[in-house]
């Protein structure tokens, strides 16, 4: 989101200036901002893609971790529980949010670990 909002504000600052060039008829200053329009968005594009990155690595570690939490409680209550949850994770492909998958994810951390806390104390 804020790749989005860099972007935005600067394609609106160089067309600014493209217009305030132009009307002082500076046209190579102008035709040169003009030409300089595509890296704001390439620029948006690579922390969008970084920032979504992040997120995916944190929601695969979650799960991984999770995992090996439900193998070691060896209870099939416990288990059963897991792989439902498992089965209600928010997944729509290549429309799924990560940041409804890692709060969904840090969720089902959060109730193993709890009932790990049960188990073990």
């Amino acid at each position: 989101m804020q790749g989005i909002i860099i972007i935005l504000f600067l394609q609106v600052l160089m067309l600014l200036v493209f217009f305030f060039f132009q009307r002082k008829n500076i046209n190579l200053f102008s035709i040169f901002c003009f030409l300089l329009m595509p890296f704001p968005f390439l620029l948006g594009m690579y922390f969008n893609s970084f920032n979504e990155n992040i997120c995916y690595s944190k929601v695969m570690f979650n799960l991984n971790d999770s995992s090996k939490i439900a193998i070691l409680l060896n209870s099939k209550k416990i288990k059963d529980e897991y792989i439902k949850k498992l089965e209600d994770m928010p997944i729509n492909g290549y429309e799924s949010q990560c940041d409804k998958l890692e709060e969904f994810t840090t969720g089902i951390h959060v109730f193993l670990e709890n009932h790990t806390n049960e188990i073990f104390d």
